[in-house]
């Protein structure tokens, strides 16, 4: 889940013939929850109940469970463009930086 907003460097009013095209930025924030897994042998196993980092082992006993939700921080930036008064056509190139607290590899 996550909020964007879009800046326009044009007056762009959708349906509108005489705006019909702008350059835009896109940013935002969000957050998601993963439960990372692997196949072996053609059986499922969800990795985080199995301590792979060492978690309740003797041998990192201070390792902690890491948590399943991250945040995200969405940005881009693209062209919008009306094709008619109800349908408007974007060209978009995003790319989601993720915020995890420890990552182990």
């Amino acid at each position: 889940m996550s909020l964007q907003g879009d800046f326009n460097f044009f007056r762009f009013i959708p349906g509108d013939p005489l705006y019909p095209f702008t350059p835009y930025i896109t940013l935002g924030v969000g957050t998601f929850n993963y439960d990372p897994y692997a196949f072996l042998n053609g059986q499922k196993y969800f990795l985080r109940k199995l301590g792979t980092e060492g978690q309740g082992t003797a041998t990192y006993p201070d390792r902690k469970p890491y948590s399943n939700q991250a945040f995200c921080f969405p940005l881009g930036m693209g062209v919008k463009y009306n094709l008619s008064k109800n349908i408007n056509l974007a060209f978009e190139i995003k790319k989601s930086e993720i915020s995890i607290k420890k990552i182990r590899i």
